[in-house]
């Protein structure tokens, strides 16, 4: 069981919960959108199980940075339900 998963169910049986707090698989796709005549790339973080999730674009911060410190982040938001995109700022990546 994974360490955030394992605090969470711990959570719920001290608060006397009936049923444990359950984080969803997460499916990754790299995906590729155009702005104008500049192709973007990115990586979609999506629960494994079909339906309908609400969902949040993550943009790296000024300067030369990548998505790739927000990669974790964006997966543990698919983990609690949460559809994800994460891109590279045009120039970068």
């Amino acid at each position: 069981m994974r360490p955030r998963l394992r605090a969470f169910s711990a959570l719920a049986l001290f608060l006397g919960v009936s049923s444990p707090v359950l984080a969803l698989d997460v499916t990754a796709r790299e995906v590729t959108f155009t702005h104008g005549a500049v192709q973007l790339s990115g990586t979609l973080f999506s629960p494994a199980v079909p339906g309908a999730y609400p969902a949040m674009v993550l943009l790296p911060g000024s300067g030369s940075e990548t998505r790739d410190p927000l990669l974790d982040l964006a997966r543990g938001f698919a983990a609690e339900g949460m559809v994800t995109l994460v891109y590279d700022k045009q120039g970068v990546g």
